[in-house]
């Protein structure tokens, strides 16, 4: 079963995103949209009396992807992931990303997408996401105006208020 999700965080920054191909509940302002494409497998489920645990959930891949190709992405049917990229442009307003995960708890689960500077600050910190199912894949960008800053950055998913993945991009030279 496929299943393709619209959520948004509003108020993060002044600056409004004006995004007239999606729906109206997927237009807000704020530096952070979320769009996740997500995919359920039985086969990922705990055995029957046997409930997942906090422990089990995973991050099978995480990677930055161009905003060009996460819309590309979005809008397909297929189960392929975006094309990834660690190399933007300077002037670079847009990254997005996009992870596969297994064993999540259904509603229970709870994650978060945040981007770091080089030197361990704080840049973004994204919306608080629930996962539906027991393994997926979601997929997100992130924009800043004008853009963001040239220099090398961290992509970090939260678990439990603790890094569980990471991957590194740059922006610029």
């Amino acid at each position: 079963m496929t299943l393709r999700l619209y959520l948004a965080s509003a108020a993060v920054s002044a600056a409004f995103l004006t995004l007239s191909s999606l729906p109206a509940q997927a237009q807000a302002p704020g530096r952070h949209l979320s769009l996740s494409y997500s995919a359920q497998s039985a086969a990922d489920k705990p055995a029957a009396g046997r409930p997942a645990t906090a422990r089990s959930f995973m991050i099978q891949a995480l990677f930055t992807t161009t905003k060009k190709a996460f819309d590309a992405w979005y809008k397909s049917t297929s189960d392929a992931p975006p094309r990834a990229t660690s190399k933007f442009p300077s002037g670079t307003s847009e990254i997005g990303y996009y992870f596969a995960y297994a064993r999540a708890v259904p509603k229970v689960t709870k994650i978060r997408v945040n981007i770091y500077a080089d030197d361990g600050s704080l840049v973004v910190q994204g919306i608080l996401h629930t996962l539906h199912h027991w393994t997926g894949s979601l997929g997100n960008y992130f924009y800043d105006q004008p853009s963001f800053p040239d220099g090398t950055y961290r992509m970090t998913v939260m678990y439990n208020n603790k890094p569980l993945r990471s991957t590194t991009f740059k922006i610029g030279k």
